[in-house]
Protein backbone atom coordinates (compact mmCIF):
# COMPACT_ATOMS: atom_id res chain seq x y z
CA UNK A 1 0.00 0.00 0.00
CA UNK A 2 1.42 3.10 -1.04
CA UNK A 3 2.29 5.36 2.20
CA UNK A 4 0.56 8.79 2.85
CA UNK A 5 1.89 11.73 3.41
CA UNK A 6 0.74 15.59 4.63
CA UNK A 7 3.79 17.64 4.11
CA UNK A 8 4.62 19.00 1.09
CA UNK A 9 6.76 16.73 -0.81
CA UNK A 10 9.36 17.26 -3.79
CA UNK A 11 7.23 16.45 -6.37
CA UNK A 12 5.34 19.28 -4.87
CA UNK A 13 8.17 21.77 -4.13
CA UNK A 14 9.53 20.83 -7.58
CA UNK A 15 6.04 21.64 -9.22
CA UNK A 16 5.57 25.16 -7.10
CA UNK A 17 8.86 26.09 -8.12
CA UNK A 18 8.28 25.56 -11.56
CA UNK A 19 5.11 27.35 -11.78
CA UNK A 20 6.82 30.52 -9.70
CA UNK A 21 9.61 30.67 -12.40
CA UNK A 22 7.46 30.00 -15.58
CA UNK A 23 4.79 32.92 -14.53
CA UNK A 24 8.23 35.68 -13.85
CA UNK A 25 9.77 34.66 -16.76
CA UNK A 26 6.76 34.73 -19.35
CA UNK A 27 6.15 38.53 -17.91
CA UNK A 28 9.75 39.28 -17.79
CA UNK A 29 9.93 38.25 -21.19
CA UNK A 30 7.18 40.31 -22.05
CA UNK A 31 8.45 43.69 -21.06
CA UNK A 32 5.77 43.82 -18.65
CA UNK A 33 8.20 44.26 -15.73
CA UNK A 34 10.63 46.58 -16.50
CA UNK A 35 9.13 49.94 -15.67
CA UNK A 36 8.39 48.13 -11.65
CA UNK A 37 12.09 46.61 -12.14
CA UNK A 38 13.67 50.01 -13.27
CA UNK A 39 11.97 51.99 -10.37
CA UNK A 40 13.61 49.19 -7.65
CA UNK A 41 16.85 49.88 -9.29
CA UNK A 42 16.68 53.59 -8.86
CA UNK A 43 15.72 52.77 -5.23
CA UNK A 44 18.71 50.86 -4.83
CA UNK A 45 20.77 53.71 -6.62
CA UNK A 46 20.05 56.57 -4.94
CA UNK A 47 20.51 54.46 -1.58
CA UNK A 48 23.62 53.21 -2.10
CA UNK A 49 25.03 56.38 -4.18
CA UNK A 50 28.31 57.28 -3.19
CA UNK A 51 31.24 59.43 -4.33
CA UNK A 52 34.41 58.06 -5.73
CA UNK A 53 38.14 58.98 -5.08
CA UNK A 54 37.92 60.06 -8.55
CA UNK A 55 35.31 62.50 -8.00
CA UNK A 56 37.01 65.75 -6.88
CA UNK A 57 39.32 65.25 -9.87
CA UNK A 58 36.24 66.40 -12.04
CA UNK A 59 34.64 70.09 -12.53
CA UNK A 60 31.58 71.31 -13.97
CA UNK A 61 31.60 74.91 -15.49
CA UNK A 62 27.79 75.45 -16.20
CA UNK A 63 25.38 78.19 -17.56
CA UNK A 64 22.85 78.01 -14.88
CA UNK A 65 20.32 81.02 -15.01
CA UNK A 66 22.63 82.75 -12.79
CA UNK A 67 24.93 83.14 -15.50
CA UNK A 68 22.56 84.06 -18.49
CA UNK A 69 20.80 86.96 -15.80
CA UNK A 70 24.30 88.18 -14.91
CA UNK A 71 25.80 88.72 -18.46
CA UNK A 72 22.66 90.10 -19.51
CA UNK A 73 22.66 92.77 -16.91
CA UNK A 74 26.45 93.03 -16.48
CA UNK A 75 27.24 93.19 -20.43
CA UNK A 76 24.27 93.41 -22.19
CA UNK A 77 24.62 90.20 -23.77
CA UNK A 78 21.40 87.78 -24.31
CA UNK A 79 20.87 84.39 -24.89
CA UNK A 80 22.78 83.01 -27.33
CA UNK A 81 25.94 84.13 -26.26
CA UNK A 82 28.58 85.17 -28.51
CA UNK A 83 31.32 82.21 -28.67
CA UNK A 84 33.60 84.89 -27.54
CA UNK A 85 32.46 84.04 -24.03
CA UNK A 86 33.16 80.51 -24.38
CA UNK A 87 36.55 81.32 -25.63
CA UNK A 88 36.87 83.11 -22.17
CA UNK A 89 35.96 80.39 -20.53
CA UNK A 90 38.62 78.58 -22.26
CA UNK A 91 41.08 80.79 -21.90
CA UNK A 92 40.44 81.48 -17.91
CA UNK A 93 40.69 77.56 -17.28
CA UNK A 94 43.97 77.31 -19.13
CA UNK A 95 45.32 80.14 -16.72
CA UNK A 96 43.90 78.25 -13.54
CA UNK A 97 45.70 74.75 -14.85
CA UNK A 98 43.02 72.72 -16.31
CA UNK A 99 44.19 69.18 -17.24
CA UNK A 100 41.30 68.99 -20.19
CA UNK A 101 38.53 70.71 -21.25
CA UNK A 102 35.22 68.81 -22.44
CA UNK A 103 32.60 71.27 -24.06
CA UNK A 104 28.89 69.44 -24.27
CA UNK A 105 27.81 72.02 -26.87
CA UNK A 106 26.57 71.45 -29.99
CA UNK A 107 28.62 74.55 -32.32
CA UNK A 108 26.25 73.01 -35.51
CA UNK A 109 25.76 76.68 -37.09
CA UNK A 110 28.25 79.71 -37.29
CA UNK A 111 28.14 82.35 -35.05
CA UNK A 112 25.51 85.51 -34.99
CA UNK A 113 28.65 87.54 -34.70
CA UNK A 114 30.42 86.70 -37.42
CA UNK A 115 33.33 84.33 -38.54
CA UNK A 116 35.77 86.06 -36.56
CA UNK A 117 33.44 84.80 -33.33
CA UNK A 118 33.82 81.48 -34.24
CA UNK A 119 37.81 82.25 -34.90
CA UNK A 120 38.32 83.18 -31.46
CA UNK A 121 36.27 79.60 -30.18
CA UNK A 122 38.73 78.22 -32.41
CA UNK A 123 41.89 79.49 -30.68
CA UNK A 124 41.04 79.19 -27.46
CA UNK A 125 40.56 75.60 -28.07
CA UNK A 126 44.00 75.31 -29.61
CA UNK A 127 45.19 77.35 -26.45
CA UNK A 128 43.48 74.33 -24.23
CA UNK A 129 45.20 71.62 -26.08
CA UNK A 130 43.91 68.90 -24.10
CA UNK A 131 39.83 69.33 -25.52
CA UNK A 132 36.98 66.76 -25.78
CA UNK A 133 33.91 68.56 -28.16
CA UNK A 134 30.54 67.23 -27.72
CA UNK A 135 29.21 68.32 -30.64
CA UNK A 136 29.13 65.38 -32.92
CA UNK A 137 25.12 64.07 -33.04
CA UNK A 138 24.99 60.08 -34.85
CA UNK A 139 21.53 59.26 -35.67
CA UNK A 140 19.66 56.73 -37.97
CA UNK A 141 16.59 58.64 -39.22
CA UNK A 142 18.21 62.24 -38.68
CA UNK A 143 21.19 64.41 -39.76
CA UNK A 144 23.06 66.49 -42.15
CA UNK A 145 26.04 63.91 -43.10
CA UNK A 146 25.82 60.23 -44.42
CA UNK A 147 29.63 60.22 -44.69
CA UNK A 148 32.89 61.85 -42.88
CA UNK A 149 33.40 65.15 -43.99
CA UNK A 150 37.06 65.46 -45.86
CA UNK A 151 37.80 69.21 -43.92
CA UNK A 152 37.17 67.22 -40.43
CA UNK A 153 40.04 65.75 -38.59
CA UNK A 154 39.45 61.81 -38.28
CA UNK A 155 40.04 60.08 -34.93
CA UNK A 156 43.68 59.62 -34.23
CA UNK A 157 42.75 56.10 -31.99
CA UNK A 158 41.23 53.48 -33.41
CA UNK A 159 39.29 50.10 -31.59
CA UNK A 160 40.75 46.82 -31.81
CA UNK A 161 39.04 43.73 -32.11
CA UNK A 162 37.27 40.78 -34.13
CA UNK A 163 34.39 41.50 -36.85
CA UNK A 164 31.58 40.04 -34.34
CA UNK A 165 33.06 42.03 -31.38
CA UNK A 166 33.36 45.20 -33.24
CA UNK A 167 29.51 44.54 -33.80
CA UNK A 168 28.90 45.41 -30.31
CA UNK A 169 29.58 49.03 -30.91
CA UNK A 170 26.30 50.69 -32.40
CA UNK A 171 27.11 52.23 -35.91
CA UNK A 172 24.74 54.80 -37.27
CA UNK A 173 24.37 56.13 -40.82
CA UNK A 174 23.98 60.03 -39.78
CA UNK A 175 25.39 62.98 -38.06
CA UNK A 176 25.32 66.39 -37.60
CA UNK A 177 28.92 67.71 -37.02
CA UNK A 178 30.45 70.93 -35.36
CA UNK A 179 31.10 73.83 -38.43
CA UNK A 180 34.80 73.22 -39.79
CA UNK A 181 35.80 76.65 -38.96
CA UNK A 182 35.88 76.15 -35.30
CA UNK A 183 37.48 72.24 -35.92
CA UNK A 184 41.17 71.82 -35.21
CA UNK A 185 43.80 68.90 -34.87
CA UNK A 186 43.78 67.39 -31.60
CA UNK A 187 40.63 68.25 -30.30
CA UNK A 188 38.77 64.77 -29.45
CA UNK A 189 34.94 64.48 -31.67
CA UNK A 190 32.49 62.71 -29.16
CA UNK A 191 29.14 61.65 -28.77
CA UNK A 192 26.82 63.42 -26.51
CA UNK A 193 23.61 62.26 -27.80
CA UNK A 194 21.94 59.49 -25.25
CA UNK A 195 18.77 57.47 -25.04
CA UNK A 196 16.96 57.34 -22.19
CA UNK A 197 15.41 53.84 -21.24
CA UNK A 198 11.78 52.96 -22.47
CA UNK A 199 10.49 54.75 -19.18
CA UNK A 200 13.19 58.02 -20.17
CA UNK A 201 15.64 57.08 -17.34
CA UNK A 202 18.59 57.81 -18.24
CA UNK A 203 20.55 54.58 -16.61
CA UNK A 204 22.69 53.37 -19.64
CA UNK A 205 24.74 55.16 -22.00
CA UNK A 206 27.24 54.23 -25.38
CA UNK A 207 30.48 54.14 -24.39
CA UNK A 208 31.51 54.65 -28.53
CA UNK A 209 29.44 54.38 -31.57
CA UNK A 210 30.18 54.71 -34.87
CA UNK A 211 29.93 56.80 -37.75
CA UNK A 212 31.35 56.28 -41.28
CA UNK A 213 33.69 52.94 -39.43
CA UNK A 214 34.67 56.19 -37.30
CA UNK A 215 34.52 55.69 -33.78
CA UNK A 216 32.92 58.85 -31.81
CA UNK A 217 33.57 58.34 -27.54
CA UNK A 218 31.01 59.35 -25.35
CA UNK A 219 32.37 62.92 -24.05
CA UNK A 220 33.39 61.15 -20.53
CA UNK A 221 35.65 59.15 -22.66
CA UNK A 222 36.45 61.80 -24.79
CA UNK A 223 37.45 63.56 -21.64
CA UNK A 224 40.10 60.61 -21.26
CA UNK A 225 41.29 59.97 -24.89
CA UNK A 226 42.16 64.01 -24.92
CA UNK A 227 44.78 63.55 -22.03
CA UNK A 228 46.03 60.04 -23.05
CA UNK A 229 46.25 60.17 -27.07
CA UNK A 230 47.97 57.22 -27.13
CA UNK A 231 45.32 54.77 -25.18
CA UNK A 232 44.95 51.63 -26.93
CA UNK A 233 41.45 50.86 -26.87
CA UNK A 234 40.05 46.87 -27.64
CA UNK A 235 36.50 45.12 -27.99
CA UNK A 236 36.11 42.25 -26.34
CA UNK A 237 33.33 40.10 -25.09
CA UNK A 238 31.01 41.56 -23.33
CA UNK A 239 33.19 44.55 -22.90
CA UNK A 240 35.42 47.35 -23.97
CA UNK A 241 38.66 48.16 -22.42
CA UNK A 242 40.23 51.83 -22.88
CA UNK A 243 43.69 52.11 -21.81
CA UNK A 244 43.08 49.22 -19.27
CA UNK A 245 40.19 49.86 -18.05
CA UNK A 246 37.28 47.65 -18.48
CA UNK A 247 33.83 49.22 -19.35
CA UNK A 248 31.58 46.66 -18.98
CA UNK A 249 28.14 46.48 -21.75
CA UNK A 250 25.03 45.15 -22.23
CA UNK A 251 24.20 43.24 -25.85
CA UNK A 252 23.23 46.61 -26.89
CA UNK A 253 26.73 47.82 -26.14
CA UNK A 254 25.51 50.10 -23.22
CA UNK A 255 27.12 50.63 -20.34
CA UNK A 256 25.38 50.70 -16.99
CA UNK A 257 26.52 53.95 -14.84
CA UNK A 258 27.22 54.18 -11.72
CA UNK A 259 25.62 57.29 -10.47
CA UNK A 260 27.37 59.09 -7.10
CA UNK A 261 24.29 60.93 -6.16
CA UNK A 262 21.67 63.69 -6.80
CA UNK A 263 23.37 66.19 -8.92
CA UNK A 264 26.34 68.14 -7.42
CA UNK A 265 28.60 65.31 -6.44
CA UNK A 266 30.99 67.05 -8.53
CA UNK A 267 32.41 71.32 -7.48
CA UNK A 268 30.57 73.24 -9.80
CA UNK A 269 31.30 76.84 -10.78
CA UNK A 270 29.11 79.35 -12.63
CA UNK A 271 29.98 80.17 -15.93
CA UNK A 272 29.70 84.06 -15.21
CA UNK A 273 32.04 83.64 -12.59
CA UNK A 274 34.38 82.27 -14.54
CA UNK A 275 33.93 85.06 -17.07
CA UNK A 276 34.03 87.74 -14.66
CA UNK A 277 36.92 86.38 -13.38
CA UNK A 278 39.20 86.46 -16.66
CA UNK A 279 37.69 89.84 -17.69
CA UNK A 280 38.94 90.99 -14.11
CA UNK A 281 42.53 89.10 -14.96
CA UNK A 282 42.63 90.81 -18.42
CA UNK A 283 42.15 94.34 -16.80
CA UNK A 284 44.63 93.54 -14.22
CA UNK A 285 42.01 93.82 -11.26
CA UNK A 286 43.61 90.45 -9.77
CA UNK A 287 46.96 88.78 -10.38
CA UNK A 288 46.83 85.77 -12.34
CA UNK A 289 49.11 83.75 -9.61
CA UNK A 290 45.54 84.25 -7.29
CA UNK A 291 43.91 81.17 -9.40
CA UNK A 292 46.59 79.72 -11.41
CA UNK A 293 46.58 76.62 -9.98
CA UNK A 294 42.70 76.39 -9.00
CA UNK A 295 41.96 73.93 -11.73
CA UNK A 296 45.24 72.31 -11.74
CA UNK A 297 45.17 68.87 -13.65
CA UNK A 298 41.38 68.37 -13.49
CA UNK A 299 39.17 67.32 -16.06
CA UNK A 300 36.88 70.38 -16.65
CA UNK A 301 33.04 69.44 -18.36
CA UNK A 302 31.24 72.75 -19.94
CA UNK A 303 27.56 72.64 -19.78
CA UNK A 304 24.04 73.85 -19.47
CA UNK A 305 22.09 73.51 -16.27
CA UNK A 306 19.49 76.41 -16.86
CA UNK A 307 15.99 75.17 -17.37
CA UNK A 308 15.42 76.98 -20.30
CA UNK A 309 18.08 74.94 -22.07
CA UNK A 310 16.22 71.99 -22.03
CA UNK A 311 19.69 69.91 -21.11
CA UNK A 312 18.10 68.48 -17.27
CA UNK A 313 17.65 64.75 -17.35
CA UNK A 314 16.23 62.28 -15.11
CA UNK A 315 18.50 59.65 -13.99
CA UNK A 316 18.31 57.08 -11.01
CA UNK A 317 19.25 59.62 -8.49
CA UNK A 318 18.04 62.86 -9.27
CA UNK A 319 14.83 64.00 -11.42
CA UNK A 320 17.06 66.64 -12.72
CA UNK A 321 20.21 65.87 -13.70
CA UNK A 322 22.03 67.85 -15.91
CA UNK A 323 23.68 65.99 -19.25
CA UNK A 324 27.09 67.25 -18.43
CA UNK A 325 26.98 65.55 -15.29
CA UNK A 326 26.23 62.10 -17.02
CA UNK A 327 29.23 62.53 -18.88
CA UNK A 328 31.40 63.67 -16.33
CA UNK A 329 29.51 60.29 -14.48
CA UNK A 330 31.20 58.14 -17.31
CA UNK A 331 34.52 59.80 -16.80
CA UNK A 332 34.24 59.11 -12.52
CA UNK A 333 33.30 55.46 -13.39
CA UNK A 334 36.03 55.20 -15.90
CA UNK A 335 38.63 56.64 -13.81
CA UNK A 336 37.52 54.24 -10.46
CA UNK A 337 36.43 51.12 -12.75
CA UNK A 338 33.27 50.69 -10.84
CA UNK A 339 30.73 50.55 -13.43
CA UNK A 340 28.01 48.47 -12.77
CA UNK A 341 28.43 45.24 -14.21
CA UNK A 342 25.36 43.69 -16.48
CA UNK A 343 23.33 40.53 -15.96
CA UNK A 344 22.66 38.90 -18.80
CA UNK A 345 19.09 36.47 -19.31
CA UNK A 346 20.74 33.26 -18.46
CA UNK A 347 22.39 34.35 -15.01
CA UNK A 348 18.90 35.92 -14.10
CA UNK A 349 17.21 32.80 -15.08
CA UNK A 350 19.61 30.66 -13.39
CA UNK A 351 18.92 33.39 -10.38
CA UNK A 352 14.99 33.01 -10.31
CA UNK A 353 15.07 29.48 -9.92
CA UNK A 354 17.79 28.74 -7.37
CA UNK A 355 15.75 31.51 -5.16
CA UNK A 356 12.38 30.02 -5.99
CA UNK A 357 13.30 26.38 -5.00
CA UNK A 358 15.25 27.42 -2.31
CA UNK A 359 12.34 29.81 -0.67
CA UNK A 360 9.71 26.52 -1.74
CA UNK A 361 12.48 23.65 0.00
CA UNK A 362 12.54 25.96 2.92
CA UNK A 363 9.28 26.59 3.82
CA UNK A 364 8.71 22.99 4.39
CA UNK A 365 10.66 23.00 7.56
CA UNK A 366 7.67 24.95 9.42
CA UNK A 367 5.21 22.81 9.90
CA UNK A 368 2.05 24.58 11.46
CA UNK A 369 0.25 27.24 8.82
CA UNK A 370 0.82 30.21 10.91
CA UNK A 371 4.61 29.26 11.14
CA UNK A 372 4.56 28.99 6.74
CA UNK A 373 2.64 32.23 6.39
CA UNK A 374 5.21 34.29 7.94
CA UNK A 375 8.03 32.86 6.91
CA UNK A 376 6.24 33.96 3.79
CA UNK A 377 6.46 37.43 4.09
CA UNK A 378 10.13 36.83 5.33
CA UNK A 379 11.25 35.27 2.85
CA UNK A 380 11.13 38.57 0.13
CA UNK A 381 13.41 40.25 2.42
CA UNK A 382 16.38 38.03 1.20
CA UNK A 383 16.08 38.85 -2.61
CA UNK A 384 15.84 42.42 -1.69
CA UNK A 385 18.84 42.33 0.46
CA UNK A 386 20.85 40.05 -2.32
CA UNK A 387 20.08 43.03 -5.05
CA UNK A 388 21.34 45.46 -2.32
CA UNK A 389 24.59 43.65 -1.74
CA UNK A 390 24.63 42.98 -5.44
CA UNK A 391 24.78 47.02 -6.46
CA UNK A 392 26.98 47.47 -3.55
CA UNK A 393 29.77 45.19 -5.05
CA UNK A 394 28.90 46.77 -8.29
CA UNK A 395 26.46 43.92 -9.99
CA UNK A 396 22.61 44.77 -11.39
CA UNK A 397 20.53 42.28 -10.01
CA UNK A 398 16.99 41.65 -11.71
CA UNK A 399 14.73 42.05 -8.37
CA UNK A 400 11.31 42.04 -9.48
CA UNK A 401 10.68 38.80 -11.73
CA UNK A 402 12.77 36.61 -8.75
CA UNK A 403 10.47 38.14 -6.26
CA UNK A 404 7.35 37.48 -7.98
CA UNK A 405 8.89 33.80 -8.95
CA UNK A 406 9.68 33.29 -5.29
CA UNK A 407 6.30 35.11 -4.23
CA UNK A 408 4.46 32.92 -6.51
CA UNK A 409 6.24 29.65 -6.12
CA UNK A 410 6.12 30.24 -1.60
CA UNK A 411 2.21 31.09 -2.12
CA UNK A 412 1.64 28.24 -4.17
CA UNK A 413 3.07 25.82 -0.87
CA UNK A 414 0.88 27.42 1.14
CA UNK A 415 -2.18 27.39 -0.55
CA UNK A 416 -1.59 23.44 -1.69
CA UNK A 417 -0.80 23.16 1.95
CA UNK A 418 -4.27 24.80 3.05
CA UNK A 419 -6.78 23.06 0.82
CA UNK A 420 -5.47 19.51 0.35
CA UNK A 421 -2.96 18.92 3.29
CA UNK A 422 -4.00 21.17 5.81
CA UNK A 423 -7.75 19.40 5.65
CA UNK A 424 -5.84 16.08 6.22
CA UNK A 425 -3.92 17.50 8.96
CA UNK A 426 -7.14 18.71 10.63
CA UNK A 427 -9.40 16.07 10.34
CA UNK A 428 -6.62 14.02 12.24
CA UNK A 429 -6.54 16.84 14.77
CA UNK A 430 -9.69 17.03 15.07
CA UNK A 431 -10.09 13.01 15.50
CA UNK A 432 -8.00 11.90 17.81
CA UNK A 433 -7.39 15.23 20.01
CA UNK A 434 -9.35 13.76 22.77
CA UNK A 435 -7.32 10.58 22.90
CA UNK A 436 -3.57 11.32 21.85
CA UNK A 437 -1.23 13.81 23.49
CA UNK A 438 -0.43 16.77 21.30
CA UNK A 439 3.28 15.65 21.38
CA UNK A 440 1.39 11.80 19.76
CA UNK A 441 -0.83 13.80 17.34
CA UNK A 442 2.32 15.94 16.29
CA UNK A 443 3.99 12.76 15.61
CA UNK A 444 1.41 11.35 13.62
CA UNK A 445 1.22 14.18 11.74
CA UNK A 446 4.75 13.65 10.51
CA UNK A 447 4.29 9.89 10.13
CA UNK A 448 0.45 9.56 9.08
CA UNK A 449 1.73 5.61 7.54
CA UNK A 450 1.27 5.25 10.79
CA UNK A 451 -2.75 4.93 10.31
CA UNK A 452 -2.71 1.61 8.22
CA UNK A 453 -6.32 0.12 7.92
CA UNK A 454 -6.63 -3.36 9.00
CA UNK A 455 -4.43 -3.59 12.34
CA UNK A 456 -1.24 -4.55 12.56
CA UNK A 457 0.42 -7.12 15.06
CA UNK A 458 2.69 -5.36 17.71
CA UNK A 459 3.16 -5.47 21.66
CA UNK A 460 1.62 -2.85 23.53
CA UNK A 461 0.86 -2.07 26.98
CA UNK A 462 -2.46 -1.41 28.66
CA UNK A 463 -3.59 0.20 31.21
CA UNK A 464 -7.07 -0.72 33.19
CA UNK A 465 -8.73 1.61 36.17
CA UNK A 466 -11.53 2.10 37.99
CA UNK A 467 -12.98 3.73 41.31
CA UNK A 468 -13.53 1.11 44.34
CA UNK A 469 -17.20 1.65 45.32
CA UNK A 470 -18.18 3.88 42.52
CA UNK A 471 -21.88 2.06 42.66
CA UNK A 472 -22.37 3.33 46.10
CA UNK A 473 -21.16 6.44 45.31
CA UNK A 474 -22.76 7.07 42.70
CA UNK A 475 -26.37 6.05 44.16
CA UNK A 476 -25.63 9.27 46.80
CA UNK A 477 -25.09 11.72 44.40
CA UNK A 478 -27.58 13.81 41.81
CA UNK A 479 -26.98 13.14 38.21
CA UNK A 480 -25.04 16.46 38.10
CA UNK A 481 -23.52 16.41 40.74
CA UNK A 482 -22.38 12.92 39.39
CA UNK A 483 -21.61 14.30 35.99
CA UNK A 484 -19.65 16.70 37.28
CA UNK A 485 -17.70 14.14 39.53
CA UNK A 486 -16.52 12.01 36.35
CA UNK A 487 -15.98 14.78 34.72
CA UNK A 488 -13.25 15.86 37.07
CA UNK A 489 -12.30 12.58 37.70
CA UNK A 490 -11.50 11.60 34.09
CA UNK A 491 -9.91 14.85 33.14
CA UNK A 492 -7.28 14.30 35.59
CA UNK A 493 -6.59 11.05 34.97
CA UNK A 494 -6.70 11.48 31.28
CA UNK A 495 -4.73 14.22 31.39
CA UNK A 496 -1.76 12.06 33.16
CA UNK A 497 -2.12 9.35 30.76
CA UNK A 498 -1.38 11.86 27.31
CA UNK A 499 1.49 13.37 29.36
CA UNK A 500 2.77 9.66 29.09
CA UNK A 501 2.51 9.69 25.49
CA UNK A 502 -0.58 7.03 26.12
CA UNK A 503 -3.93 6.56 23.85
CA UNK A 504 -7.25 7.01 25.49
CA UNK A 505 -8.96 3.90 24.26
CA UNK A 506 -12.44 4.11 25.85
CA UNK A 507 -14.21 5.67 29.26
CA UNK A 508 -16.80 3.07 30.64
CA UNK A 509 -17.82 4.81 33.56
CA UNK A 510 -15.32 5.95 35.56
CA UNK A 511 -13.23 2.88 34.05
CA UNK A 512 -10.54 3.77 32.11
CA UNK A 513 -8.70 2.17 28.94
CA UNK A 514 -5.49 3.20 27.52
CA UNK A 515 -2.82 1.69 26.03
CA UNK A 516 1.18 2.33 24.59
CA UNK A 517 3.26 1.77 21.73
CA UNK A 518 0.39 2.54 18.82
CA UNK A 519 -0.02 3.85 16.79
CA UNK A 520 3.54 5.51 16.92
CA UNK A 521 6.07 3.55 18.08
CA UNK A 522 7.10 3.95 22.13
CA UNK A 523 10.01 2.09 22.95
CA UNK A 524 9.97 2.54 27.00
CA UNK A 525 6.03 1.79 26.48
CA UNK A 526 6.25 -0.42 29.76
CA UNK A 527 7.85 1.87 31.99
CA UNK A 528 5.09 4.87 30.85
CA UNK A 529 2.40 2.72 31.46
CA UNK A 530 3.46 1.79 34.89
CA UNK A 531 4.66 5.44 35.67
CA UNK A 532 0.77 7.01 34.32
CA UNK A 533 -0.80 4.10 37.20
CA UNK A 534 1.73 5.46 39.66
CA UNK A 535 0.71 8.99 38.79
CA UNK A 536 -2.66 8.57 38.72
CA UNK A 537 -2.93 7.28 42.14
CA UNK A 538 -1.05 9.66 43.23
CA UNK A 539 -3.40 12.13 41.99
CA UNK A 540 -6.18 10.84 43.28
CA UNK A 541 -5.21 10.83 46.31
CA UNK A 542 -4.33 14.45 46.19
CA UNK A 543 -8.03 15.20 44.97
CA UNK A 544 -9.92 12.45 47.38
CA UNK A 545 -10.60 15.53 50.15
CA UNK A 546 -11.69 18.52 47.39
CA UNK A 547 -13.92 15.45 45.84
CA UNK A 548 -15.21 14.71 49.45
CA UNK A 549 -16.20 18.26 50.77
CA UNK A 550 -17.09 19.01 47.34
CA UNK A 551 -19.14 16.22 46.51
CA UNK A 552 -20.39 15.18 49.90
CA UNK A 553 -19.43 11.92 49.66
CA UNK A 554 -20.22 9.85 52.51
Amino acid sequence: MEKKSFSVTGKHVLLHSLVGVLVACILWFSGLLSSIEGKTYDLRASLLADRSSFSDEIVLIVVDQNSIDWVSENMSIGWPWPRELFAAIIINCVRRGAGSMSFDVLFTENSNFGVSDDLKLKNAMLLAGYFSLGSVFPSNTSGQLQTWPEDVPRPEFEILGEKDSLDLIPAYDRATFPIPEILTYGIVLSNVHHQPDDDGIYRKILPFVFFDNMPLPALGGGAYLSTHPDSEIAVQQNRIVLDGHVIPVDSAGRVLLNYRKPTGTYRIISAASVIRNEFQLINEEIEEDAVKEDLAGKYVFFGYTAPGLHDLRPTPTDGAFSGVEINATFLDNLLAEDFIKPVTVPQTVFRIVLLTLAATCFLTFFQTQRAQIITAILIPLFPLSLALLFYRFGYDFKLIPIELSVITGTALSIIHRYLVIGKQERFIRHSFKHYLSPVVIDQLMENPDKLQLGGERKELSFFFSDLEGFTTISEGLEPVELTNLLNDYLTEMTNIILEEQGTVDKFEGDAIIAFWNAPLDIKDHPERAVRAALRCQQRLGQLQPDFLKKYIIL
